[in-house]
């Protein structure tokens, strides 16, 4: 009796833990660059249990979690077969019962080949660095080439880093770059629609540590002179300035001349990588601080309504519009609309 009970127990207990067992057969087969007719096939077996389960099959480019199987079967023996390209895949063998899983992995490998069967390419940017927030760079291939005689047509595909996948897989596409603001190591692969043969390189995006910065020195006749003081800039990196009066220039340093004084914000833009340094305050109290209050008013097209606008606003710190119907506004950039038509006498105060 005690042995009967003992037995019984187990039994119970294999239940309750949803124990369940499978195998996968070969584990791994080989494959060359001579063309998509390669076929393969792998076998899954179910052990434990042998009724009520799925084989769900899952390749490098819907590799688990979240992958979708290339294929499921609710046979106890499940075969897979059909042309792969290389790579780890994955097959999850689930009772359905008590929905525990087990997972085997097999591998597709490519065959060792000479070097002169790859195509080979190039890439535009050796170096590329991402700015500052919201900025991109580009990957492009230079030359692309099929190694065969008659040259082929190429295909390929840009992996970004942390790709779940092995690096031999597509898919493929004729675009020859790609746009990216994911720093990183991505994998550029270039596939011989010929013979399948691939090369692939690790290109490394790098996040660049920018600190864009100026310095400036006011001289008489409201001249002032820039310089670019920014960190984490290179020797491709362009300048651009805007004054905060309307003027402009280029090159990491510029001279400009304030016709009024009082403060003033210029900005200073860098490219590759992109990144802005604004509105830091100048002071240009080497000429008189004269105000300007012309301005220009625009018909919007609304009805009695009209858009203003300051000619001059680079140091203007209060501002107040008289309408000439007795009202009055203290935006700077403001409209107005007239309860009626007539003529209207405006003034601007700053």
């Amino acid at each position: 009796m005690k042995k009967l009970f003992t037995l019984c127990f187990i039994l119970l207990l294999a239940k309750s833990w949803g124990q369940c067992t499978n195998a996968v057969s070969p584990a791994t087969q080989t494959v060359s660059c001579s063309g998509p007719g390669q076929v393969v096939s792998f076998t899954a077996t179910a052990i434990t249990p042998t009724i009520n389960i799925r084989h769900d099959w899952y390749s490098p480019l819907n590799p688990l979690p979240g992958g979708t199987p290339v294929m499921s079967s609710t046979n106890a023996i499940s075969v897979l077969s059909g042309s792969f390209s290389p790579g780890v895949y994955t097959v999850v063998t689930t009772d359905l019962g008590s929905l525990c899983q087990v997972s085997k992995f097999f591998t597709i490998s490519p065959q060792t080949l000479t070097v002169d069967i790859f195509p080979y390419f190039n890439i535009s940017n050796t170096n590329p660095v991402i700015g500052c927030s919201g900025s991109q760079t580009t990957l492009s291939l230079i030359n692309p080439i099929s190694s065969q005689t008659p040259a082929s047509t190429c295909s390929f595909t840009f992996l970004p880093p942390g790709f779940g996948g092995t690096l031999a897989v597509g898919p493929y596409a004729g675009n020859t770059s790609t746009v990216t603001s994911i720093a990183g190591t991505w994998t550029i692969i270039l596939n011989d629609n010929s013979n399948n043969c691939r090369a692939i390189l690790p290109v490394t995006i790098n996040q660049a540590s920018v600190n864009v910065n100026f310095s400036h020195t006011v001289n008489p006749g409201g001249v002032v002179n820039f310089q670019s003081i920014s960190t984490g800039t290179n020797g491709g990196t362009t300048y651009s300035w805007d004054f905060g009066d309307g003027g402009t220039a280029t090159g990491a340093t510029a001279s400009h001349t304030y016709i009024n004084g009082g403060f003033h914000y210029p900005t200073l833009n860098t490219s590759n990588p992109n990144c802005t340094s604004g509105g830091l305050p100048v002071d240009i109290n080497t000429i008189p601080c004269i105000a300007n209050s012309n301005f220009t008013v625009v018909y919007s097209g609304t009805p009695l309504n009209w858009l203003a606008s300051p000619a001059y606003y680079g140091n203007i710190l209060y501002s107040t519009w008289f309408w000439g119907d007795g009202l009055y506004d203290n935006n700077l950039f403001t409209s107005h609309t007239y309860s009626a038509a007539g003529l209207y006498n405006i003034c601007l105060d700053v």
